[in-house]
């Protein structure tokens, strides 16, 4: 669970920035691990939400949208048209385990991982290896859940409500939607204190605590620990990337 000491309280969010109850402005490259890959309120998952919230099935109860965030993960996935979706990592991973027959190492490709079971990171390339996928869908952060998509045949996942499997296939269309429209990468900031790839930072220095909570003071919101990947933006300002860079670039002596 996270709190006020990592971040103040929020009131609300658009795209890439928090505005918090105390009027400041956070760049969030946090995005709750990924799972507001996208920007926060992106794309017309709002409107997804609010027309499937009308229906009033929001308990866990098959509906035709189980169908159609399939679908759209094959759209998403072709070399891997087989998926089952879960209501949270947890479950996941012990459904990957029965997949593997044995408790399996989850790859990521921000660490330069491959194997056989890789998580998905949006504009990163999927290895030729990967035979299964860990796909934490960049809903704007709404749902927690997790979907598997193999290139063999899985057994069935969870239901899940038709209001959270909705919002959950806009997402996806969302994300392809974007993906094509997106830079590369960021603008190139030498840090030395990360390791980059592509929009993904993995913090390599030390004291990191006392370092998050300087960018924090400065009007940056990193992950709560060193061992999660901060996430750029894929659009901001002038003014902004040099915000980012401000705190990327921070000596030891300045926090």
């Amino acid at each position: 669970m996270i709190g006020e000491e990592f971040c103040p309280a929020v009131k609300r969010a658009r795209e890439f920035k928090l505005y918090t109850y105390d009027g400041r402005i956070l760049l969030d490259l946090y995005r709750g691990g990924g799972r507001a890959f996208s920007g926060h309120k992106s794309g017309k998952l709002v409107l997804t939400l609010k027309n499937a919230a009308e229906q009033g099935v929001f308990c866990d109860y098959p509906s035709v949208y189980g169908g159609r965030l399939q679908k759209a993960l094959r759209t998403l996935f072709p070399a891997f048209p087989y998926s089952a979706v879960f209501s949270g990592e947890s479950a996941a991973m012990q459904a990957a385990d029965a997949l593997f027959d044995k408790k399996t190492a989850l790859c990521d490709p921000v660490r330069g991982e491959s194997g056989s079971f890789e998580r998905w990171r949006p504009t990163l390339p999927v290895s030729s290896k990967a035979q299964t996928l860990f796909v934490i869908l960049p809903a704007g952060g709404f749902s927690r859940a997790v979907a598997l998509c193999s290139r063999t045949p899985l057994s069935a996942g969870e239901t899940l409500s038709p209001v959270e499997t909705a919002v959950l296939t806009r997402a996806v269309y969302d994300w392809i939607a974007l993906s094509e429209k997106i830079a590369d990468e960021a603008p190139k900031i030498a840090a030395p204190a990360w390791k980059r790839n592509g929009f993904y930072l993995l913090y390599s220095g030390s004291d990191y605590d006392k370092m998050r909570t300087e960018a924090l003071n400065r009007g940056v919101l990193l992950p709560p620990t060193a061992a999660e990947a901060a996430v750029l933006p894929l659009t901001a300002t002038k003014g902004d990337w040099g915000k980012i860079t401000e705190v990327l670039t921070l000596s030891e002596g300045e926090y």
